[in-house]
């Protein structure tokens, strides 16, 4: 497996589970991070592998030099 297919997933739930089916896994997780103008958009999913569920996840706007990536 390529693991360039997983990375271009991004938070997408269905494609990490689709693209993560010959892992032979129950989970996965996946990201990305991405800046945007003056901050960082953060975003993590959790899902279920077989499924394609979206389990959890969390989407953050982080302004640029913060310290809260420290805080959190």
């Amino acid at each position: 497996m390529r693991h360039a297919a997983l990375v271009r997933c991004a938070d997408d739930a269905k494609c990490l589970s689709q693209r993560s089916a010959k892992l032979g896994v129950d989970r996965i997780v996946g990201g990305s991070l991405r800046k945007r103008g003056t901050s960082y958009r953060v975003a993590l999913v959790h899902a279920d592998a077989k499924t394609g569920e979206r389990l959890s996840g969390l989407e953050r706007e982080i302004p640029i030099a913060s310290r809260r990536l420290q805080k959190d």
